[in-house]
């Protein structure tokens, strides 16, 4: 079967429409028929729920009209003088009459008891109904008048006591009042206690006024478990159960307490669900004429699709196969009517009218960014190699590699959109400023190649410093700001020698190089000036690092100025490399970030650090927790766990955040910190003063020390306004219970501006060059 359905699926539209049309109609009927039967059915249900609860109100009803007359009746006679004098002197006239057989007959009741004010019966009358004969009290139904009986207890003159009590046969219905004069006056001199047996004359009389079939069953009656069964099904808080047994059969039922309270018959109504099977009638009466109904339908649908529809869309396909197969451009297929089916062949036409300009355009865009406009890669490495061919013929050519400084906090500050409107803006200008020989392609992210003929190349040093200087005074709106940005490049001469990988490594390490200087300027490549090489070669060499664990760990001291003192040290990370020596971790750390290595980088040194503290309990050193680790719990609790399994205090170690990764997301931030603060660990903010941090959010942050950046320090004792900030810093560190710590004391001045800030503690190659932690 599904092999046979698959080949249908393979086969003409044709054959799928009729399937899918078929499986829609299937799916239709399912759907109407569950949804119809749930809906349909579940209202029936209720409707016939809603019978069987009037039926059940109506035992009830009636119950409490029965308990209403017999009220009136007894009221009738206890507020009756002659009753009054009777209880009293008990006179023969009294009984003979009023208590003869013929009138307990005509009233209906049982029984007449007479209790004086103590409770005892002075007078009864009980009539036998079936043999018509009066005879004696039955004991157990004297039991309950007792003297003290909660019966014959009145809250007022005028109350009554009625209800149900339970006797051996059939129970009684009762009701007890207080006897007193005509007009309503006491004291009372009594009770009198009307009652007829609830029986089964009584139940057929309840029956026929509701047409239904009514049985009692007792509570207390345990020869039937089924009674015990049917009240545990009904829910807490209500007196009635409805079971549907079958189709054919429905019972209601009642539970109805005695007059203390207690539950003590149950009324059994059994009905014939006759609403519910009217509705399932009905439902399958429905679902016939819907099927018969979406037959019809289906078979309409698939006549009307298979001429107006899909014999044209078949024809259509035909056409444009054959234009496909031909090589006659000029062949079009036939279009006429002013339907879909003729405007889709409209479309084809003109579709095929533009393929040759669309050709066109697909060719830009295999050669240019999509984005910016400029060349792409694949371009510009075919121009390079031009540009190479010529040097070997005499011309010159320069490259200039240009990188976005800061790129990335420009698209996490104010979005990937702006980020965008940034690069198009700089292709822009390096378009408009240079020669339309000359070429620029972006060669990926934020970063820009240039390549330009000149004679000689200081003419290239000046278009590329020109051009640097075009794109610093520029500024972006954004949220009513004027925001701007930089670049930093490399330059290098295109020489017939080198390859279009060698020209790229050249500018690339120059472009490195102008950002280890600061950013924001040109670099020329100079052999004996590359000190570590481009990005790819550092990425090589943090890859084999990583592998082998080829870092090595130095600490720097952090003093108290006052006696010279060691607080903590400061971890810091070399890459050793046998061409360019020992290469700071300013120079791998942002590209370790951005591909993915910090966190196995941070393992190390965390490694490392924890080594040398379980060697030496009472040293502190703190290391460096870059922000892609924050984002990261389980990275932070596989530190954690890494702290608590060594063998150190978690006081010995400490963490430094800058201000400006920490207030990307502050509540991170507070996690992070508060999941290793809670085991004991010490925390800083380092380059603090270099962001836009909130004292309200600091407070908030459980930080240890405050790291002030040395741009801050550097030549504060000639600037006023650098030792003001610093002061206040100093001031807000004090208020949050934090510590300080300076750096950049380049001169005695410096240091006493520093002294009288009153921070405590300073990081200065002064007091402490970095050191072998071996």
């Amino acid at each position: 079967m599904p092999g046979n359905i698959k080949g249908i699926l393979k086969g003409s539209l044709r054959r799928k429409t009729i399937l899918i049309i078929l499986a829609t109609i299937i799916l239709f009927l399912l759907t109407i028929s569950f949804i119809t039967r749930i809906r349909m059915l579940g209202e029936f249900r209720n409707l016939q729920n809603q019978k069987v609860e009037e039926k059940i109100n109506g035992v009830l009803d009636l119950l409490e009209k029965r308990f209403d007359t017999l009220s009136v009746m007894v009221n009738d006679w206890s507020s009756w003088d002659e009753t009054y004098y009777f209880v009293d002197d008990l006179n023969q006239e009294y009984i003979d009459n009023n208590l003869a057989a013929s009138t307990m007959d005509n009233l209906g009741i049982n029984f007449m008891l007479f209790m004086n004010n103590e409770g005892a019966i002075v007078h009864e009358e009980f009539y036998d109904d079936i043999r018509g004969i009066k005879t004696d009290t039955p004991p157990e139904l004297k039991e309950y008048f007792n003297p003290g009986s909660a019966i014959l207890q009145y809250d007022g003159n005028t109350d009554n006591n009625y209800g149900i009590i339970m006797i051996p046969g059939n129970p009684v219905i009762l009701c007890s009042q207080p006897i007193l004069r005509n007009d309503g006056s006491g004291p009372a001199a009594g009770s009198m206690a009307w009652g007829y047996y609830l029986n089964e004359d009584t139940l057929e009389e309840i029956s026929g006024t509701l047409n239904t079939d009514i049985r009692m069953l007792r509570i207390d009656d345990d020869s039937n478990p089924v009674t015990k069964e049917i009240i545990a099904e009904i829910p807490e808080g209500s007196n009635s159960l409805i079971r549907h047994l079958n189709n054919k059969e429905i019972n209601g039922y009642l539970l109805v307490d005695d007059y203390f309270g207690r539950p003590s018959i149950l009324f059994e109504l059994e009905m014939t669900p006759d609403i519910y099977n009217y509705g399932v009638k009905s439902f399958y009466f429905i679902l016939m004429f819907i099927t018969l109904a979406g037959f019809v339908i289906g078979l309409t649908i698939v006549i009307y699709l298979d001429r107006s529809v899909l014999s044209r869309l078949q024809n259509l396909s035909d056409a444009t196969n054959l234009i496909g197969k031909s090589l006659d451009p000029s062949k079009r297929v036939d279009a006429h009517g002013d339907d879909e089916i003729s405007r889709l062949a409209d479309e084809i036409n003109i579709m095929l009218d533009l393929k040759s300009k669309h050709e066109s355009v697909l060719a830009h865009y295999a050669s240019h960014d999509i984005l910016t406009g400029v060349a792409n890669r694949r371009l510009f490495d075919m121009e390079l190699k031009r540009a190479i061919a010529k040097a070997s013929r005499g011309g010159r050519s320069f490259l200039i590699f240009m990188d976005i400084d800061n790129f990335k906090v420009i698209n996490d500050s104010y979005g990937h959109a702006f980020g965008d409107k940034v690069l198009i803006a700089i292709s822009h200008l390096a378009r408009e400023n240079i020669r339309k020989e000359d070429m620029i392609a972006r060669f990926g992210g934020d970063e820009f190649l240039v390549l330009i003929e000149h004679d000689d190349l200081e003419k290239a040093k000046a278009t590329a410093e020109r051009l640097r200087k075009i794109i610093n005074g520029f500024n972006i709106n954004s949220k009513n700001k004027k925001i701007g940005f930089t670049v930093s490049m490399g330059l290098t001469q295109v020489d017939q020698d080198d390859s279009p990988d060698l020209v790229l490594s050249k500018a690339d390490k120059a472009m490195y190089r102008a950002k280890e200087m600061g950013k924001n300027r040109l670099a020329i490549f100079e052999p004996d000036k590359d000190i570590y090489g481009g990005k790819f070669e550092i990425l090589l060499k943090l890859r084999e690092a990583i592998e082998k664990d080829l870092f090595e760990l130095y600490i720097q001291p952090i003093i108290e100025i006052e006696n010279g003192g060691v607080v903590y040290h400061e971890a810091v990370l070399r890459l050793p490399d046998n061409k360019y020596g020992l290469i700071h971790q300013n120079a791998f750390i942002p590209l370790a970030e951005n591909n993915g290595l910090i966190g196995s980088i941070t393992d190390l040194s965390l490694k490392k650090v924890i080594k040398i503290l379980e060697e030496d309990s009472k040293k502190c050193i703190f290391i460096n927790l870059p922000v892609k680790c924050l984002a990261d719990k389980s990275y932070l609790e596989k530190i954690k766990d890494l702290i608590l399994k060594s063998k150190i205090s978690p006081s010995q170690l400490g963490f430094e955040i800058t201000e400006s990764s920490m207030f990307d997301d502050v509540v991170l931030a507070r996690e992070c910190i508060k999941t290793l603060k809670d085991i004991g660990c010490r925390f800083a903010i380092d380059d603090f003063g270099t962001g836009f941090s909130s004292y309200g959010i600091l407070s908030e942050l459980p930080l240890d020390f405050f790291k002030i950046a040395g741009g801050m320090i550097k030549g504060m004792d000639s600037d006023s306004s650098k030792a003001a900030i610093v002061k206040s810093i100093k001031l807000l560190a004090d208020l949050l219970g934090k510590k300080t710590v300076t750096s950049w004391m380049e001169s005695p001045g410096t240091a006493g501006t520093i002294r009288a800030t009153g921070t405590g503690y300073d990081q200065d190659f002064s007091y402490g060059q970095p050191g072998s932690a071996d």
